[in-house]
């Protein structure tokens, strides 16, 4: 693993991916509630498996939101994207291992009707780290400028966080080779109990 010394901020998640849990079980983490919304992060979008490929799955937000203030921004409802969501995890993930045993409360949590992205996701991961026995990590107070602070992106060409992960059995391994790095859905639909094991022998690089 590497264990980085520094304090580390990280975005709220929507299901955020496996290097982003392996990230806080390995290093001294916070959840950042006092950031401006950055647009095409892991904070309205998730990768998932589907029997095309990987995809991401992305909450659509109300317009203006690109200076607000995280924890003003606010979910849109104006098309059905929460049922679009569940029928493409359910697609990707119907045969999984672990499908039956989690599913029922990741649709309770999509459907959930959250006018906040930050409540929303505040649940989403009060449930995942519930699920896979993880420390609280605390949320800021403030948003801390000095030095000190690392702040890794997690998707996307500006991307400051690699991992290497033991592979697992997904879905599609017929079709496809192991593609790291997914949804933590992807982790626990498969691998269910597994996952915090798996977590813990991620290697983490910041760059």
């Amino acid at each position: 693993m590497s264990q980085n010394p520094q304090l580390i901020c990280l975005p709220i998640s929507y299901f955020g991916p496996i290097s982003y849990y392996s990230t806080i079980i390995h290093n001294r983490c916070q959840i950042e509630h006092h950031e401006n919304y950055q647009k095409r992060s892991i904070r309205n979008r998730t990768p998932i498996l589907s029997a095309n490929g990987p995809i991401n799955l992305s909450i659509p937000l109300k317009k203006g939101k690109t200076n607000l203030p995280i924890s003003e921004v606010e979910i849109a409802y104006d098309e059905n994207w929460s049922n679009n969501h569940i029928r493409s995890i359910v697609s990707a993930y119907g045969t999984a291992p672990y499908y039956d045993f989690y599913i029922d409360q990741i649709k309770a949590l999509i459907n959930s009707k959250s006018e906040s992205l930050l409540e929303l996701n505040t649940s989403i991961h009060r449930y995942i780290s519930k699920l896979l026995d993880l420390d609280s990590v605390a949320a800021t107070s403030h948003y801390d400028t000095s030095e000190h602070i690392m702040r890794p992106i997690f998707l996307g060409k500006n991307k400051t966080i690699s991992i290497e992960s033991p592979t697992y059995l997904q879905v599609f391994t017929d079709r496809y080779e192991f593609t790291p790095d997914m949804s933590i859905l992807d982790l626990i639909f498969n691998v269910g109990p597994e996952s915090k094991s798996i977590l813990q022998a991620t290697t983490l690089s910041f760059h």
